[in-house]
């Protein structure tokens, strides 16, 4: 039986800094082949370079294909609460380490149980000197 993880499934988003390398993205949790209407979900963790912060608003799911599957729902876990000094205001997120979890349900007519699914995770990260999107 084939197992598939997330990391087949995601596209992730395009994200770039000096230190570059020193962001890891890495999927936690294997999904099973999908059935009709299913929904699955796949925990990713995250974590930046020292000083930088994560903003759970800014989290997006984009250009889900095939294009038959649909974003159920996006959940920030190990949330805090941080002021931001660019809004100037109280804001939810993680502080160099954290975790979304990313739910997706397939159509109700799937060919292909086996089927990768591809998606754009979006987020912003900032420090207390540079934001990336």
């Amino acid at each position: 039986m084939r197992i598939l993880s997330f990391i087949n499934l995601i596209l992730f988003s395009t994200f770039a800094f000096a230190n570059a390398e020193e962001l890891v993205i890495t999927s936690v949790e294997f999904v099973k082949p999908w059935s009709a209407s299913a929904k699955q979900s796949a925990k990713i963790e995250m974590s930046m370079p020292s000083g930088f912060h994560a903003y759970s608003d800014q989290f997006r799911v984009l250009n889900i294909e095939p294009e038959n599957f649909k974003f159920d729902v996006l959940n920030v876990n190990q949330e805090i609460e941080f002021y931001d000094k660019y809004t100037k205001k109280t804001r939810l997120g993680f502080y160099e380490k954290g975790s979304v979890t990313v739910s997706l349900q397939a159509p109700e007519n799937i060919d292909d149980p086996m089927s990768s699914v591809k998606f754009k995770l979006r987020y912003q990260i900032c420090s207390d000197t540079v934001c990336f999107l």
